[in-house]
């Protein structure tokens, strides 16, 4: 399953001039997830350019009188605006005006995208997990060439609407115009990226690794923890490994043992010679020092 749970953010700004009566439609439109999903095509990432209501202006003058109302949305994270396009839902006697300009958002943009595949390559490194570092490098290698690719700096959409009153005096007319713009952006930086990332590329450690710091080698009895069962209600770990001076000795669980959990303890000759310790529970790709296991461990 990708993703975990995430906060979410305001990610962009919205502003529209119309007074409430003249401009019903200028409220901040609902977007779509903030956590949108990538698919990978190996270290390829999967984007798509989808389309989302930017904003919305409308305007009404009467009989010799012009008014102008305008509208703005800026986008920010995770969405990049490509491109935009224009609807015109009605007009008499009115016009429009469309521009794109730079407001810095584009900037998050690529401050999210580095810090998530940064993130996600030191968790690599805590996993020990050197071929999913290597093609989160990659990837991100990828991602940024697609944010280089579409990147115009320009993230910002403003629609100007104009309408003016005609006729005469004895013939007097209403003028109007009501416009939308839609945008049309890609999900390039969505907030649960790292998520996303450790999902698709990282295995979780099924490994404990124990390193012998004593001057003489241990006896490291052991069972995988399953979710029935806690460490302190192991009767007796049957599965033996020794612990050779200034080497690592590596356990992997049995599978079923929930998240990698195992419960340990250390012999100076198995199965006598207690060191001095009770059962102590480790999981996946935990690195202990046996010298520094605590004297009672019962966790």
């Amino acid at each position: 399953m990708r993703g975990i749970a995430v906060t979410l953010a305001f990610i962009s700004a919205f502003t529209c001039t119309a007074a409430a009566q003249q401009c019903p439609t200028c409220e901040t439109p609902a977007g779509p997830s903030l956590e949108c999903p990538i698919s990978w095509d190996g270290e390829t990432p999967g984007l798509r350019i989808e389309r989302q209501a930017a904003c919305r202006a409308s305007v009404t003058a009467g009989y010799g009188d012009s008014r102008t109302e305008k509208c703005r949305r800026t986008f920010g994270p995770p969405y990049l605006l490509v491109d935009y396009q224009v609807a015109v839902h009605s007009s008499n006697n009115g016009s429009f005006s469309a521009s794109r300009y730079a407001s810095g958002a584009q900037i998050k943009i690529e401050e999210r995208i580095n810090e998530s595949y940064d993130r996600a390559i030191d968790i690599a490194g805590e996993y020990m997990d050197v071929g999913g570092e290597f093609r989160l490098k990659e990837s991100k290698r990828r991602h940024m060439d697609y944010f280089l690719t579409y990147s115009t700096n320009q993230d910002t959409l403003e629609l100007t609407v104009n309408a003016s009153g005609h006729g005469w005096d004895l013939d007097r007319k209403r003028g109007w115009q009501d416009t939308s713009l839609i945008a049309h952006v890609l999900c390039i930086a969505p907030e649960n990226l790292t998520d996303q990332l450790v999902a698709e590329f990282l295995k979780p450690p099924d490994r404990v690794i124990f390193q012998n710091d004593f001057p003489t080698s241990k006896h490291i009895v052991w069972a995988a923890v399953d979710h029935n069962r806690q460490c302190s209600s192991v009767a007796t770990p049957t599965v033996t490994m020794i612990g050779s001076v200034g080497k690592e000795s590596i356990l992997v669980p049995k599978q079923g043992a929930l998240e990698g959990r195992v419960c340990a303890r250390l012999y100076d000759n198995a199965p006598t010679g207690l060191v001095g310790i009770n059962f102590c529970e480790y999981k996946g790709g935990d690195r202990i020092l046996l010298a520094s296991v605590p004297l009672n461990c019962k966790n």
